[in-house]
């Protein structure tokens, strides 16, 4: 029996959605047997004779995983069709560990849905049986979702009854791969296979943890405080410079040690067209020339992300970017537009940073609490540690409870162009994966020996693998997932009205 999931259709959102996972996939053919796709992933339209295909690969006990408007084709129902905010999965439901997805759009759902609630209440998302096989059916199509490049206000969950805020993507990209993780898992275990996929970072550390800097007017002394404090610490930063601003600290840029640095801009602000934006980052790129400093990433101000920007990046030869209105709390990806992939890569922070909270008003005790709520969550969920702060922020008692925090956790640092540089290599590894009774054999192309795999059982026990091409599930060492931490019971007011939001518009608009 195949470990692999077939595409059905052409779909740019379901090749970049499993990328991220690491499971072995590939086009669908004419016929679909039931022991080469161990489940179906849809796109967004399928003639008759697909679903045909795949009514006979469900009865013969395959797993489909698809849209409710596939559903509906194929299961010869119907659907209800309204607008959905957001999705929040129930405590002790087999999705409760995806959060809260962002959706903010028109939904199709399911008219079985057993999962996944709405702002209002109602579920949105079907797990089940299906002709015999298997079924989990989504409210909306994946490349709606995965090639929405809209951004908005959002408030984010805190413990102080401030909620912090700033623009970021309309869609929690983050939260939506891990509810096509958890399906995938879910369709593989109930068809009474392993669920196999290539481990997100290197061999088998639960996280990694990078630490972005935007140097935004720093004057020389609150840039080499924050080095001194990195340096103390031995987190490796990644500094994205104000070039206009900060020509006279490249000397002492040149003089750190283990850090990385990239651009962040020339004139503090993002255009909406391409020749402005390339004529900003040109400039930039041409200082770091002049004073012998190399730049392969880039992070744009405001975390602002547009296809004009995307195109500059490209064609100035960025490896990287990293902006929150096109993605957050989540894996490396590369952003589609235009039906093609930008050739740059996307490595998501997390959006809310110590600027942000002292615009709320807190302390470094409320600050504290907010980053170590976020790293509990994290930790718990197996997503990267990626924050970013601003030398003229200050608050280094509050750094240094993560600094030390992530320590403790033997959370390995790094700086982002190595992130990149290990995401490349686990994305050219490619796989080839059956289950023969207890065995898990691979063929595995690519890579590195510190590239391992991640098998989960039914059972709720994993274990991690270096890519051997034999491997005995009876003689490995299972241990149980980590525990689920639940949300806080008032986890959904960050989904109320945030009156904080337009009032600091206005005092900014006023300040201008």
């Amino acid at each position: 029996m195949q470990l692999n999931v077939g595409i059905l259709g052409e779909s740019p959102g379901w090749r970049s959605l499993l990328q991220q996972e690491g499971v072995p996939y590939s086009p669908v053919g004419e016929e679909i047997p039931s022991d080469r796709y161990s489940v179906v992933a849809v796109g967004s339209s399928i003639d008759e004779r697909d679903a045909e295909g795949l009514r006979a690969f469900a009865k013969n006990g395959g797993a489909v995983l698809c849209s409710a408007k596939i559903y509906a084709q194929l299961a010869d129902t119907n659907y209800a069709h309204f607008f959905v905010r957001y999705l929040f999965p129930e405590t002790d439901s087999a999705f409760d560990q995806v959060g809260l997805i962002d959706v903010h759009r028109k939904c199709r759902v399911p008219l079985n849905a057993n999962a996944l609630r709405n702002e209002k209440g109602a579920t949105t998302t079907f797990a089940g049986e299906f002709l015999g096989g298997h079924a989990a059916v989504l409210p909306f199509d994946v490349d709606d979702i995965f090639l929405d490049h809209r951004s908005t206000q959002k408030s984010f969950y805190s413990p102080a009854r401030r909620l912090p805020f700033e623009r970021v993507s309309v869609v929690s990209r983050g939260n939506a791969r891990k509810l096509i993780s958890r399906a995938l898992a879910i369709l593989h275990h109930r068809r009474g296979l392993p669920y196999v996929h290539l481990w997100y970072y290197p061999r088998d550390v639960e996280s990694v943890f990078a630490f972005r800097v935007d140097t935004d007017r720093g004057t020389a002394e609150e840039i080499e405080n924050l080095y001194q404090l990195a340096h103390h610490h031995r987190v490796p930063m990644t500094w994205f410079v104000d070039t206009k601003s900060q020509q006279e600290v490249f000397p002492f840029f040149k003089r750190m040690e283990n850090q990385e640095f990239g651009i962040h801009c020339f004139h503090h602000k993002v255009f909406d067209e391409y020749e402005e934006n390339r004529e900003n980052l040109g400039k930039a790129l041409e200082m770091f020339r002049l004073e012998n400093l190399a730049a392969k990433g880039f992070a744009a101000p405001f975390g602002k992300w547009n296809k004009g920007l995307a195109r500059a990046t490209k064609e100035l030869g960025f490896a990287y970017s990293s902006e929150f209105s096109y993605d957050y709390d989540n894996l490396p990806s590369q952003p589609f537009f235009e039906d093609k992939l930008t050739g740059v890569w996307q490595i998501p922070v997390h959006p809310i940073c110590i600027g942000s909270l002292k615009r709320q008003g807190y302390n470094d005790v409320r600050m504290t609490q907010y980053f170590e709520f976020i790293l509990r969550q994290k930790l718990a969920a197996r997503e990267p540690l990626i924050f970013y702060h601003h030398p003229k922020d200050g608050h280094h008692r509050v750094l240094e409870h993560i600094f030390t925090y992530v320590d403790s956790h033997r959370v390995p640092s790094m700086k982002f162009l190595e992130i990149l540089q290990w995401w490349k290599k686990r994305v050219e590894t490619t796989l080839r994966v059956a289950v023969e009774g207890n065995h898990v054999n691979v063929e595995a192309h690519g890579g590195s020996e510190d590239v391992f795999l991640h098998i989960t059982k039914g059972d709720g026990t994993e274990v991690f693998s270096p890519l051997h091409a034999d491997i005995h599930l009876e003689a490995l060492q299972w241990e149980p997932k980590p525990k689920f931490i639940p949300w806080p019971a008032d986890y959904l007011r960050c989904r109320k009205f945030n009156y904080r939001i337009p009032l600091t518009r206005a005092v900014d608009l006023l300040a201008r």
